[in-house]
């Protein structure tokens, strides 16, 4: 929904055996869905230059998703959206303590 595209979840298919997706998958579907996407592993202290770039998504070990809207290194925390979330609604400060129980990188 973020610059004037949604990704459409029928076009979405798993190339690996897992029943959650995995960030390959993910990122091949939004490449495929026009975007510009890239699987890879990030550290916190990567995550707060994302102060202003567009939303990121972060994979949680649970098997679910969250989108990373912004940063504050002023601040030490990162805002993040449930993946789910209405456009209007909130992001959420969260510190390296908090996201580090549910999000390996």
């Amino acid at each position: 929904r973020y610059h004037g595209l949604e990704l459409d979840a029928n076009e979405f298919r798993v190339a690996s055996a897992s029943p959650v997706p995995n960030a390959t998958d993910l990122s091949q579907w939004a490449q495929n869905g026009g975007m510009w996407s890239r699987a890879l592993r990030i550290r916190w202290s990567h995550l707060l230059r994302f102060e202003h770039t567009g939303p990121v998504v972060l994979l949680f070990n649970d098997g679910g998703a969250g989108l990373l809207t912004g940063a504050s290194p002023e601040r030490n925390v990162v805002f993040l959206k449930s993946a789910d979330a209405p456009d209007d609604a909130e992001a959420i400060a969260i510190d390296e303590l908090r996201l580090s129980q549910v999000w390996a990188g």
